[in-house]
Protein backbone atom coordinates (compact mmCIF):
# COMPACT_ATOMS: atom_id res chain seq x y z
CA UNK A 1 0.00 0.00 0.00
CA UNK A 2 1.01 3.52 -1.02
CA UNK A 3 1.26 5.17 2.54
CA UNK A 4 3.73 8.00 1.29
CA UNK A 5 5.59 9.60 -1.37
CA UNK A 6 8.66 11.84 -1.66
CA UNK A 7 8.70 13.88 -5.18
CA UNK A 8 11.66 15.98 -6.41
CA UNK A 9 11.58 19.43 -5.81
CA UNK A 10 12.35 20.15 -9.35
CA UNK A 11 8.92 17.95 -10.32
CA UNK A 12 6.89 21.57 -11.86
CA UNK A 13 4.04 19.45 -13.30
CA UNK A 14 1.58 16.69 -12.31
CA UNK A 15 -1.38 15.30 -13.82
CA UNK A 16 -5.00 15.21 -13.01
CA UNK A 17 -6.30 12.43 -11.00
CA UNK A 18 -2.52 11.35 -10.04
CA UNK A 19 -2.84 10.28 -7.00
CA UNK A 20 -6.54 9.86 -6.67
CA UNK A 21 -8.15 6.81 -4.82
CA UNK A 22 -4.64 6.18 -2.89
CA UNK A 23 -6.79 5.05 -0.05
CA UNK A 24 -3.36 4.86 2.19
CA UNK A 25 -1.53 7.75 1.22
CA UNK A 26 -0.92 9.45 4.65
CA UNK A 27 2.09 12.08 3.89
CA UNK A 28 3.32 13.40 0.50
CA UNK A 29 5.97 16.25 -0.04
CA UNK A 30 4.66 19.18 -2.90
CA UNK A 31 7.38 20.06 -4.87
CA UNK A 32 8.75 23.76 -4.42
CA UNK A 33 8.37 24.07 -8.15
CA UNK A 34 4.75 23.33 -8.70
CA UNK A 35 2.28 26.37 -9.40
CA UNK A 36 -1.01 24.41 -9.21
CA UNK A 37 -2.65 21.40 -7.96
CA UNK A 38 -4.50 19.64 -10.43
CA UNK A 39 -8.27 18.73 -10.76
CA UNK A 40 -9.01 15.79 -8.43
CA UNK A 41 -5.33 15.37 -8.23
CA UNK A 42 -5.69 14.15 -4.23
CA UNK A 43 -9.68 13.34 -4.29
CA UNK A 44 -10.57 10.20 -2.15
CA UNK A 45 -7.22 9.89 -0.71
CA UNK A 46 -9.09 9.57 2.78
CA UNK A 47 -5.88 8.67 5.35
CA UNK A 48 -3.88 12.04 3.92
CA UNK A 49 -3.69 13.88 7.17
CA UNK A 50 -1.47 16.75 6.67
CA UNK A 51 -0.54 18.54 3.30
CA UNK A 52 2.56 21.20 3.25
CA UNK A 53 1.63 23.51 0.55
CA UNK A 54 5.05 25.22 -1.03
CA UNK A 55 5.34 29.11 -1.53
CA UNK A 56 5.27 29.33 -5.36
CA UNK A 57 1.98 27.64 -5.38
CA UNK A 58 -0.77 29.73 -7.18
CA UNK A 59 -4.09 27.03 -7.87
CA UNK A 60 -5.91 24.52 -6.47
CA UNK A 61 -7.78 23.66 -8.77
CA UNK A 62 -11.43 21.84 -8.28
CA UNK A 63 -12.18 19.08 -6.40
CA UNK A 64 -8.08 18.57 -5.36
CA UNK A 65 -8.71 17.46 -1.71
CA UNK A 66 -12.10 16.29 -2.15
CA UNK A 67 -13.14 13.50 0.39
CA UNK A 68 -9.45 13.75 2.30
CA UNK A 69 -11.53 12.56 5.67
CA UNK A 70 -8.49 12.74 7.47
CA UNK A 71 -7.17 16.14 6.54
CA UNK A 72 -7.03 17.97 9.70
CA UNK A 73 -5.66 21.47 8.68
CA UNK A 74 -5.16 23.65 5.97
CA UNK A 75 -2.44 26.82 5.41
CA UNK A 76 -2.49 28.88 2.67
CA UNK A 77 0.89 30.50 1.55
CA UNK A 78 1.00 33.91 -0.10
CA UNK A 79 0.51 33.22 -3.77
CA UNK A 80 -2.34 30.93 -3.94
CA UNK A 81 -5.14 33.52 -5.58
CA UNK A 82 -7.08 30.59 -7.40
CA UNK A 83 -9.08 28.15 -5.18
CA UNK A 84 -11.70 26.24 -7.51
CA UNK A 85 -15.26 24.65 -6.97
CA UNK A 86 -15.27 21.81 -3.98
CA UNK A 87 -11.35 21.73 -3.72
CA UNK A 88 -12.01 20.97 -0.23
CA UNK A 89 -15.63 19.31 -0.02
CA UNK A 90 -15.92 17.00 1.95
CA UNK A 91 -12.90 17.42 4.23
CA UNK A 92 -15.46 17.13 6.93
CA UNK A 93 -12.82 16.71 9.86
CA UNK A 94 -10.72 19.96 9.08
CA UNK A 95 -10.16 21.80 12.34
CA UNK A 96 -7.57 24.63 11.39
CA UNK A 97 -7.71 27.02 8.32
CA UNK A 98 -4.74 29.57 8.19
CA UNK A 99 -3.65 31.93 5.68
CA UNK A 100 -0.73 33.99 4.90
CA UNK A 101 -1.22 37.53 5.82
CA UNK A 102 0.79 38.56 2.45
CA UNK A 103 -2.01 37.30 0.57
CA UNK A 104 -4.39 39.69 -1.39
CA UNK A 105 -6.71 37.35 -2.04
CA UNK A 106 -8.13 35.32 0.53
CA UNK A 107 -7.62 35.63 4.25
CA UNK A 108 -8.84 33.47 7.27
CA UNK A 109 -10.75 34.65 10.36
CA UNK A 110 -12.43 32.57 13.02
CA UNK A 111 -11.50 29.54 10.81
CA UNK A 112 -13.41 30.25 8.04
CA UNK A 113 -11.87 30.90 4.32
CA UNK A 114 -12.83 34.11 3.08
CA UNK A 115 -12.42 35.57 -0.38
CA UNK A 116 -11.64 38.70 -0.51
CA UNK A 117 -12.92 39.65 -3.88
CA UNK A 118 -16.51 38.63 -3.47
CA UNK A 119 -17.03 38.87 0.15
CA UNK A 120 -17.53 35.55 0.92
CA UNK A 121 -16.63 32.59 3.00
CA UNK A 122 -15.79 29.90 0.86
CA UNK A 123 -15.08 27.37 3.24
CA UNK A 124 -15.64 26.23 7.01
CA UNK A 125 -14.72 23.90 9.50
CA UNK A 126 -16.25 22.17 12.57
CA UNK A 127 -14.19 24.78 14.56
CA UNK A 128 -15.44 28.33 12.82
CA UNK A 129 -17.26 31.08 13.98
CA UNK A 130 -18.69 32.92 11.36
CA UNK A 131 -16.96 36.53 11.55
CA UNK A 132 -18.90 40.26 12.24
CA UNK A 133 -18.14 43.28 9.89
CA UNK A 134 -19.09 44.48 7.11
CA UNK A 135 -15.98 42.77 5.21
CA UNK A 136 -18.28 39.43 4.29
CA UNK A 137 -21.61 39.21 3.30
CA UNK A 138 -22.36 35.88 1.76
CA UNK A 139 -21.61 32.45 2.78
CA UNK A 140 -20.77 30.48 -0.54
CA UNK A 141 -22.38 27.51 -1.46
CA UNK A 142 -21.18 24.14 0.12
CA UNK A 143 -18.85 25.82 2.37
CA UNK A 144 -19.95 23.99 5.06
CA UNK A 145 -21.64 20.96 3.63
CA UNK A 146 -20.89 17.41 4.67
CA UNK A 147 -18.71 18.75 8.26
CA UNK A 148 -18.42 16.50 11.42
CA UNK A 149 -19.31 17.49 14.42
CA UNK A 150 -20.56 20.95 13.38
CA UNK A 151 -23.44 21.08 16.76
CA UNK A 152 -24.23 25.11 16.75
CA UNK A 153 -23.76 28.00 14.04
CA UNK A 154 -24.73 31.61 14.56
CA UNK A 155 -25.26 33.47 11.41
CA UNK A 156 -24.41 37.40 12.25
CA UNK A 157 -26.16 39.93 10.41
CA UNK A 158 -23.99 41.26 8.32
CA UNK A 159 -24.36 38.05 6.53
CA UNK A 160 -26.80 38.94 3.72
CA UNK A 161 -27.28 35.87 1.42
CA UNK A 162 -26.55 31.95 2.93
CA UNK A 163 -25.44 30.06 -0.76
CA UNK A 164 -27.03 26.71 -1.94
CA UNK A 165 -26.15 23.84 -0.56
CA UNK A 166 -24.34 25.90 2.48
CA UNK A 167 -24.65 23.32 5.25
CA UNK A 168 -26.14 20.72 3.27
CA UNK A 169 -25.61 17.08 5.01
CA UNK A 170 -23.94 18.60 8.53
CA UNK A 171 -25.48 16.00 10.14
CA UNK A 172 -24.60 16.99 13.32
CA UNK A 173 -25.65 20.04 13.38
CA UNK A 174 -28.72 20.89 16.01
CA UNK A 175 -29.14 24.78 16.34
CA UNK A 176 -28.56 27.70 14.01
CA UNK A 177 -29.34 31.47 15.05
CA UNK A 178 -30.27 33.70 11.96
CA UNK A 179 -29.81 37.12 12.88
CA UNK A 180 -32.20 40.57 11.23
CA UNK A 181 -30.22 41.69 7.62
CA UNK A 182 -30.33 38.34 6.04
CA UNK A 183 -32.05 38.61 2.68
CA UNK A 184 -31.91 35.01 1.07
CA UNK A 185 -31.64 31.45 2.35
CA UNK A 186 -30.40 29.47 -1.09
CA UNK A 187 -32.00 26.00 -1.99
CA UNK A 188 -30.75 22.53 0.22
CA UNK A 189 -29.12 25.51 2.21
CA UNK A 190 -29.81 23.26 5.22
CA UNK A 191 -31.24 20.07 3.54
CA UNK A 192 -30.50 16.36 5.58
CA UNK A 193 -29.69 18.29 8.50
CA UNK A 194 -31.19 15.29 10.57
CA UNK A 195 -30.72 17.28 13.97
CA UNK A 196 -31.49 20.65 13.83
CA UNK A 197 -34.42 22.52 14.81
CA UNK A 198 -36.28 24.63 12.42
CA UNK A 199 -35.04 28.30 13.26
CA UNK A 200 -36.68 31.30 13.62
CA UNK A 201 -36.43 33.35 10.10
CA UNK A 202 -36.05 37.15 10.53
CA UNK A 203 -38.42 39.37 9.03
CA UNK A 204 -35.95 40.34 6.92
CA UNK A 205 -35.59 37.18 4.89
CA UNK A 206 -36.97 38.10 1.23
CA UNK A 207 -36.53 34.52 -0.45
CA UNK A 208 -35.81 30.87 0.64
CA UNK A 209 -35.28 28.80 -2.47
CA UNK A 210 -36.30 24.95 -2.69
CA UNK A 211 -36.08 22.55 -0.46
CA UNK A 212 -33.70 24.90 1.68
CA UNK A 213 -34.79 22.92 4.90
CA UNK A 214 -35.53 19.52 3.50
CA UNK A 215 -35.62 16.31 6.21
CA UNK A 216 -34.50 18.24 9.20
CA UNK A 217 -35.84 17.11 12.26
CA UNK A 218 -39.03 18.02 12.20
CA UNK A 219 -39.73 16.13 8.70
CA UNK A 220 -40.63 12.50 8.82
CA UNK A 221 -37.76 10.05 8.44
CA UNK A 222 -36.78 9.12 5.42
CA UNK A 223 -37.74 5.88 4.16
CA UNK A 224 -35.40 2.56 4.48
CA UNK A 225 -34.45 1.35 0.87
CA UNK A 226 -31.52 -1.09 2.56
CA UNK A 227 -28.45 -0.49 -0.36
CA UNK A 228 -25.98 -3.37 0.15
CA UNK A 229 -22.44 -2.55 -1.75
CA UNK A 230 -19.63 -4.61 -1.16
CA UNK A 231 -16.02 -2.99 -1.45
CA UNK A 232 -13.36 -4.69 -3.22
CA UNK A 233 -11.54 -5.21 0.29
CA UNK A 234 -14.78 -7.16 1.13
CA UNK A 235 -16.01 -4.29 3.48
CA UNK A 236 -20.67 -4.25 3.30
CA UNK A 237 -21.69 -0.95 3.38
CA UNK A 238 -25.48 -1.06 4.04
CA UNK A 239 -27.31 2.15 3.47
CA UNK A 240 -30.80 2.21 5.46
CA UNK A 241 -31.87 5.60 4.43
CA UNK A 242 -32.08 7.50 0.49
CA UNK A 243 -30.37 10.73 2.13
CA UNK A 244 -27.43 7.93 3.19
CA UNK A 245 -26.60 6.41 -0.05
CA UNK A 246 -24.44 8.50 -2.83
CA UNK A 247 -23.85 6.84 -5.87
CA UNK A 248 -21.64 9.84 -7.21
CA UNK A 249 -19.36 8.79 -4.08
CA UNK A 250 -15.39 8.38 -5.30
CA UNK A 251 -15.60 4.82 -3.19
CA UNK A 252 -18.49 4.18 -4.91
CA UNK A 253 -16.82 4.79 -8.35
CA UNK A 254 -13.76 2.58 -7.26
CA UNK A 255 -15.86 -0.80 -6.99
Amino acid sequence: RLESVRLPNRLNDIGEFCFRGCHSLKSINIPSALREIGYCMFRNCKSLETVKLPKGLTAIRPSAFECCISLSAINLKANVDNIGNGAFYRCHNIKEITVSKKNRRYYAEGNCLIDKTGESIILGCQTSVIPEGKSVKYIGSNAFSAINNLRNIVIPSNILEIGDASFYRCYDLEHVILNDGLQKIGSLAFAYCHKLDEPDIPESVTLIEDDAFIWNKRDMPAPEINIIVERDDGTIMNFRHEDDYDPEEQWLEDL
